[in-house]
């Protein structure tokens, strides 16, 4: 992940923000929240094919393609939570700049 896709889904997000109203997204930022606090706890329960969907919808393309190539067999699952990791701090960020 580099700065410019980091700064390209909160850009993203805000855009979605514009079109659908704050509220109509938080349903989907929460479920995407929910999902990568649950694959950091417990990583080999992670739903892979659930989050790159959902990480995709909003922006998060990083995010995406790691946990594609987790849900294809590809065995870096620690990439794929360190850009968990790096997606939920870019989604507090966000959520406290509307707040």
């Amino acid at each position: 992940m580099c700065e410019g896709e980091y700064s390209t889904a909160l850009d993203g997000l805000t855009r979605m923000a514009a079109l659908f109203g704050r509220d109509a997204l938080m349903p989907i930022i929460a479920g995407l929240r929910t999902e990568l606090q649950q694959a950091i706890d417990r990583p080999d329960a992670a739903d892979a094919h659930r989050i790159a969907g959902l990480a995709g919808t909003l922006g998060f393309a990083w995010v995406s393609a790691s946990w594609q190539a987790v849900d294809q067999g590809g065995d870096d699952r620690a990439a794929a939570l360190r850009d968990s990791r790096m997606a939920l701090i870019a989604l507090e960020r966000w959520l406290r700049q509307g707040a």
